[in-house]
């Protein structure tokens, strides 16, 4: 499947792509970013092997550089992982978001654009996503998308809850059926 450039109101998702490797490392390192991630890469070389995982999903399950859509600068990412969790292979929502664009709706502009590609798209049947506990923000973020609880569950050791969203209960733009 070759993953094309997406785009909303006020965003250009594109590919990622080996030169944003550390302005992304950058939203990652922001210790306030950090609090709300379930993967902390903890220095640069630390970043090489989920950085390299993202790189490849940006032509397979689809894994996007968040741009803003006036000056095209990276601030962001959102995409897909196979989740680990049963039945196993089910796409996983993932988004992160730099500080200084927080709290202006675009982590859900984003994720909602990703989810319009994942089911009218590729018409995959369901879509999931994991929220560090404590990260309200996020949780706000999966809320507004319709997506619903299904367990409390650990990812790499790190307590998160599961989320759930059927194609079947989806409906353009995000909002559930």
């Amino acid at each position: 499947m070759a993953v094309r450039e997406l785009s909303t109101a006020r965003l250009r998702l594109r590919p990622l792509t080996a030169a944003d490797r550390d302005a992304l490392y950058a939203i990652y390192a922001d210790p306030e970013v950090a609090k709300g991630l379930i993967t902390r890469p903890q220095s640069p070389a630390g970043f090489e092997q989920p950085f390299a995982q993202m790189l490849e999903l940006a032509s397979s399950l689809g894994m996007w550089a968040i741009c803003d859509g006036a000056d095209g600068r990276l601030i962001g990412r959102c995409g897909f992982y196979p989740c680990s969790e049963p039945p196993g292979g089910t796409p996983e929502l993932a988004y992160l978001l730099s500080r200084s664009h927080w709290g202006q709706g675009l982590a859900s502009e984003a994720a909602r654009r990703c989810l319009d590609f994942a089911f009218l798209e590729q018409a995959w049947p369901e879509v999931v996503a994991m929220v560090r506990l404590g990260n309200a923000a996020s949780l706000r973020v999966l809320r507004k998308l319709g997506m619903e609880w299904v367990r409390r569950t650990g990812a790499r050791g790190t307590p998160a809850d599961l989320y759930r969203l059927l194609r079947a209960s989806y409906r353009p733009g995000g909002h559930p059926a």
